[in-house]
């Protein structure tokens, strides 16, 4: 194989708008209610929800010698979110729900720079890589479009770092041998982070933490598999753990 080197881009624009209804209906029977609209929720939820997104990624290659190989990539990301919920009570002359009523803007930007090394010879492929991802979250939350912000904004930047190692090897014609480690991060969504109540139903409520923290993920498999080629016959073990560290949980 000869030097080389490949430069690939693309990107994409992505919009879509959504409109969406609910009449969730629940009985609940409480000892202190004395009448039947005491005891029912009857509830007509609007959903109005806009979504501009712009991505854009990058990958250059370039061939070092026969056994080596390096790649280096960028990504970006930005989406913008408007979504503006009216909840009314369906049992009550649809009177609004103040408490379930709610407008909120969500931006949300991300870089990541990375790049991967690779090396093949023999019957060994072995890659190893990290990328560096910088993720914004800004946000605003208010009853109504035309309404002051309820709670403070939500602006949080996370910084991670993703390494990444595969090996594969093959022992044997037919036997192979492999062992992979990669280390990926969730951010916590705005809906995650906004102080946003979801009542559907009073005995389940779910309530955003402006707390929340990335969650981060280790992930290791190994395997090793052997291949009959005259039989057609193979046989697979595998070994797989992940560890989340700040799992975000309900």
């Amino acid at each position: 194989k000869k030097k080389g080197t490949n430069f690939a881009w693309s990107g994409g624009f992505n919009s879509s708008k959504s409109d969406g209804r609910d009449d969730p209906y629940t009985l609940n029977r409480f000892f202190e209610a004395n009448t039947y609209t005491d005891q029912i929720i009857s509830l007509n939820i609007n959903n109005n929800n806009t979504v501009t997104q712009f991505k854009s990624s990058m990958l250059f290659t370039e061939t070092l010698s026969k056994k080596f190989f390096l790649e280096a990539f960028y990504n970006f990301n930005s989406t913008s979110n408007v979504q503006n919920r009216l909840t009314e009570n369906a049992a009550l002359q649809k009177i609004r729900i103040d408490s379930l009523t709610a407008y909120y803007t969500n931006d949300e930007l991300s870089n990541r720079l990375g790049t991967t090394l690779r090396y093949s010879d023999k019957g060994l492929n072995a890659t190893v890589g990290v990328a560096a991802e910088r993720y914004q979250i800004k946000g605003t939350y208010s009853m109504l479009s035309d309404m002051p912000s309820l709670k403070d904004p939500v602006n949080k930047t996370y910084l991670n770092w993703t390494p990444n190692l595969s090996l594969r090897y093959q022992l044997f014609k037919s036997t192979y041998l492999s062992a992979n480690y990669t280390f990926s991060v969730n951010e916590p969504s705005v809906n995650q982070l906004m102080p946003l109540k979801n009542i559907n139903n009073l005995v389940s409520r779910v309530d955003g933490n402006p707390d929340l923290q990335p969650q981060q993920n280790h992930n290791i498999s190994l395997s090793t598999m052997y291949f009959n080629q005259a039989s057609m016959g193979s046989c697979i073990l595998m070994f797989n753990y992940r560890q989340s560290d700040n799992q975000i949980v309900y």
